[in-house]
């Protein structure tokens, strides 16, 4: 089982829920027996710096255990690694990196005129 956790921000996280899939019913029961839920999501694990994403470290097909909407227990995942999608990884950049330098550049922009 591959570990995640930050410290204000720093260290390894997933981003992403793409290629959302239903399991076949054999696997769907007993995932929710475990308390899974029953479907699974690709996700791309990042190495992150104040929650902005700096290195990518690979991506997952992920089965995410079930938890109240307000819980403060810590997310449970099961993950096997997959084929790299650089397609999600780029999105990732742009939203993560990009949008908040356009942002910042539009503001500094504004207010120096």
């Amino acid at each position: 089982m591959e570990k995640l956790g930050t410290v204000n921000g720093i260290g390894t996280t997933l981003y992403g829920k793409a290629k959302k899939g239903d399991l076949p019913a054999n696997e769907r029961v007993e995932a929710e027996q475990q308390g899974y839920q029953p479907f699974t999501y690709q996700a791309v694990k990042w190495f992150t710096f104040f929650f902005v994403p700096v290195i990518p470290l690979g991506t997952f097909r992920v089965l995410e255990k079930k938890r109240s909407f307000l819980s403060s227990e810590p997310a449970t995942f099961k993950m096997w690694k997959v084929e790299w999608d650089w397609a999600q990884v780029i999105r990732h950049y742009f939203v993560g990196v990009g949008l908040p330098i356009l942002v910042f550049s539009g503001l500094m922009y504004v207010l120096t005129r």
